[in-house]
């Protein structure tokens, strides 16, 4: 749980220059709820409204989260939902793209697909998907590159996520409790990490370096917002007991947020927060990378894959590693393949990067 003292959005950073030049409308079909999907999704389409473009979202439930329509973002959103346009001249389709073929509409002139992945390779059935279609947008060069490698003949263009500025709360001001109820305290350097308990974010991996670096570094912290596929009871107790598996820090300088946060709550944890860390293996985009970045957080994050792109070859906090084989992803979902490839980030680099930010 996370509590703050509110403030209003400046109507400045709202609002963007209004530029009206689509004579019909667009479908976007995409996610709702706070997965990356759906986030990236919902940034287009307030952009689209935003600068004067009409819209119609049609959203797709995958999970049981939920969109927060006390964030702008989303109220922007709400009021394209199925919105009815006599003519539209361009549908884009937000998903993976096994899904595809579903929504296709002949008599839309323009139609793109657009999806993401974190591997070198895409799953060999996407490469058909997305040969159907004339057009796929990505969100970085690094998909790109990996979409014509893996043999898309379609047109790929890289359309990075959007910016929706917020401005960060006063740290004084913040309290944040973890599942146990316990208060962490807001006089520790504070590393955070946000995601999802899976073998390709890094958790694991980023718990046991912070278990190693706080023996030498008492007063630091770590919080981590976690959930396990849908946020019930189950994603709950196998987030707490892979964790407590492998550290005894858990409500003591380890702290687990699992509830699944609004944005004022987010943007209150990055406010929290000093550095983040994402050990991942490889991020098409890294929207929570974005997110911290953007908010002028330091950052501590594999040197591969999206994140790249917006971080720059050279940003000091890029984390060392080896690409090797995709491993312990196959109960998680079936897209992903031993000939696949991704980066194994060199832990004890890791440490040392954390170990600059707190000297």
């Amino acid at each position: 749980m996370i509590k703050y003292v509110k403030k209003t959005i400046p109507t400045e950073d709202r609002v963007k220059s209004i530029d009206i030049d689509y004579d019909n409308a667009i479908k976007y079909i995409g996610q709702s709820g706070t997965s990356g999907y759906a986030c990236a999704a919902k940034g287009y389409i307030a952009d689209y409204v935003l600068r004067g473009i009409p819209i119609s979202w049609v959203p797709l439930i995958f999970d049981n989260s939920h969109n927060d329509y006390a964030y702008y973002v989303d109220s922007l959103c709400a009021g394209s939902i199925n919105k009815r346009y006599n003519k539209y001249n361009r549908l884009i389709i937000h998903s993976t793209p096994d899904i595809w073929k579903k929504y296709i509409d002949k008599k839309i002139d323009e139609i793109i697909g657009y999806c993401t992945w974190e591997t070198n390779m895409l799953p060999e059935t996407w490469v058909d998907y997305i040969n159907q279609l004339p057009e796929v947008w990505v969100p970085s060069t690094f998909n790109e590159e990996t979409f014509v490698s893996s043999g898309v003949k379609s047109k790929i263009k890289v359309v990075p996520h959007i910016w929706h500025p917020q401005p960060l709360l006063n740290k004084r001001n913040i309290k944040i409790y973890d599942y146990c109820r316990t208060k962490v305290s807001n006089d520790r350097f504070t590393f955070y990490s946000i995601g999802e308990l899976n073998f390709r974010k890094g958790i694991e991996d980023l718990v046991k370096v912070f278990d190693k670096f706080q023996d030498e570094h008492k007063d630091t912290q770590l919080i981590l917002k976690l959930h396990y596929k849908l946020h019930d009871e189950n994603g709950r107790k196998h987030c707490i007991d892979k964790l407590s598996s492998i550290t005894n820090k858990l409500g003591k300088s380890i702290f687990l947020i699992l509830d699944n946060l609004n944005r004022d709550d987010i943007v209150a944890l990055h406010s929290f927060g000093d550095c983040y860390v994402s050990l991942n293996k490889g991020e098409g985009f890294g929207l929570t990378v974005f997110d911290a970045y953007k908010f002028g957080k330091k950052v501590i994050t594999t040197g591969y894959g999206g994140q790249v792109d917006f971080l720059g070859n050279n940003y000091e906090g890029l984390v060392e590693y080896k690409i090797k084989k995709v491993s312990r992803m196959e109960a998680f979902s079936i897209n992903y393949s031993i000939d696949q490839q991704w980066a194994y980030p060199d832990l004890d680099h890791a440490y040392e990067l954390m170990e600059k930010n707190v000297l």
